[in-house]
């Protein structure tokens, strides 16, 4: 869906704008157009421009200039085809109407199948989030598609009476882009906007439904290498070879190891009900036209945290100094340490964007403190919380500002499980806390001990 430009006519109309009329006077002059006739060209092309962008919300998903480029092509295709001034309206009068409804046709409701790596549903079933659907493309969603492809090129005129040209092309795509997703788990939404926009517009749809589901994560997803994604965003299950010798020759040894996505990431129905009331909450959320500032704040914080889960973390390595075998100890070489330094700053990142509500207030003691006062507890539990965020923050500093230094699994776990912790709470009360105000004064409240 495009950004919106300012628009000088801001009131949509419904009547269809009498653009004819507006480009008529173009009808008469030569081609090619005299160097002061090129501006007598552009400056009705722009109002005519300016009308239909004021027509049934066309301005809303078409830029100025694209309109603008679309009646430019169409009014030099009529000076350049026709000599007369009679056939150049003729002609005017019929393509502006057919130029109108080619605009208006690519605004309208489209559904995207987006496909997935390395996410499993149970056999017949379907998985719903927000707007989103996931099933499982099968041989009858794949004759669906095939029966409309076909239907389709029926119906066009060009292909209408070109049987064989339109089996061809069906059966083309039989053996490419459908027959790449049977099988495949996949995800389907409908968004509405102009079919070039379309494609992104679902895929950030989808990706929003994806972070909810990883947001309900279990604690040993890590451990057996679950990560699922769309097709494209994360590493699929492969074997890799490397080789081994002694330096300069000797015996070829080698190592096979799996990487990437290690077991399938199933939403069975144990997940499911691990899932249950909260994974609603956050879907009625995603549905939402309008979200207030906390739900975006969510829906962010998600995003982030999703991104944080995608990273696979590396095994740490055992490496023994030289000349001194007795002395053997387990350190992480510095390659090694940038998967688990990519998933602190994305979590860090997380939690910010949850937490941090005006760019003036200091970060580091704000996300800690605002952390403990969101997850409670007793005291000591608060100020436990609340120094393990610091330590974190400084951590995350070292790496931006310095390089970085170990980071241990166990830190790793805990600041993922808080963060986790931190979004789910903030879900709960996302109905009476709906403005950053009202968010701002709750977490005043628990700072100063108040009701």
């Amino acid at each position: 869906m495009r950004i919106k430009e300012k628009r000088s006519i801001k009131l949509q109309s419904k009547k269809e704008p009498d653009l004819v009329r507006v480009l008529l006077p173009l009808m008469s002059i030569e081609v090619p157009p005299m160097s002061n006739e090129v501006t007598q060209i552009e400056k009705p092309i722009a109002s005519a421009a300016a009308l239909l962008a004021g027509f049934a919300g066309i301005g809303s998903y078409f830029t100025q200039n694209e309109l603008i480029d679309q009646l430019r092509e169409a009014i030099y295709n009529i000076l350049t085809s026709e000599k007369s001034v009679d056939l150049r309206t003729k002609r005017l009068s019929e393509q502006i109407p057919h130029l109108i409804s080619s605009i208006r046709w690519q605004i309208r409701n489209w559904r995207i199948i987006v496909p997935f790596e390395n996410l499993v549903l149970p056999r017949g079933k379907k998985f719903h989030v927000g707007d989103v659907t996931f099933f499982t493309f099968g041989r009858g969603h794949s004759q669906k598609m095939l029966r409309q492809i076909k239907s389709s090129l029926t119906r066009n005129p060009h292909y209408a009476t070109k049987p064989d040209e339109i089996d061809k092309i069906v059966n083309a795509r039989k053996k490419t882009d459908i027959a790449t997703l049977l099988g495949k788990c996949c995800a389907t939404t409908v968004v509405f906007g102009r079919s070039d926009g379309a494609y992104e517009e679902g895929v950030f749809k989808t990706e929003e439904a994806v972070a909810a589901i990883k947001l309900f994560r279990y604690p040993n997803d890590d451990f057996y290498g679950r990560h699922f994604g769309i097709i494209g965003t994360i590493i699929p299950r492969a074997h890799r070879t490397m080789l081994l010798h002694p330096e300069p020759t000797g015996y070829v040894g080698m190592q096979s190891e799996i990487v990437g996505a290690f077991f399938e990431y199933e939403i069975d129905d144990q997940r499911s009900k691990y899932m249950g009331a909260g994974l609603r909450r956050i879907g009625k959320i995603l549905a939402k036209k309008k979200r207030t500032e906390v739900e975006q704040r969510i829906i962010s914080s998600m995003l982030w945290f999703a991104k944080a889960t995608d990273v696979v973390l590396v095994n740490e390595r055992k490496m023994s100094p030289p000349f001194d075998n007795a002395k053997t100890k387990t350190r992480r070489v510095q390659a090694a340490m940038m998967a688990p330094y990519d998933r602190l700053l994305k979590l860090m990142i997380s939690l910010e964007s949850l937490l941090i509500l005006d760019q003036s207030e200091p970060i580091t003691s704000t996300i800690s403190d605002r952390t403990a006062q969101l997850l409670g507890g007793k005291y000591e539990k608060r100020k436990e919380v609340a120094l393990f965020v610091k330590k974190m923050y400084g951590k995350r500093s070292e790496v931006v500002h310095h390089g970085g230094k170990d980071i241990e699994d166990s830190d790793l776990r805990t600041l993922l499980t808080l963060v986790q912790s931190a979004i789910m709470k903030l879900i709960k009360g996302s109905n009476v806390l709906n403005s950053d105000s009202t968010l701002r004064d709750w977490f005043d409240r628990q700072r100063l001990g108040g009701a």
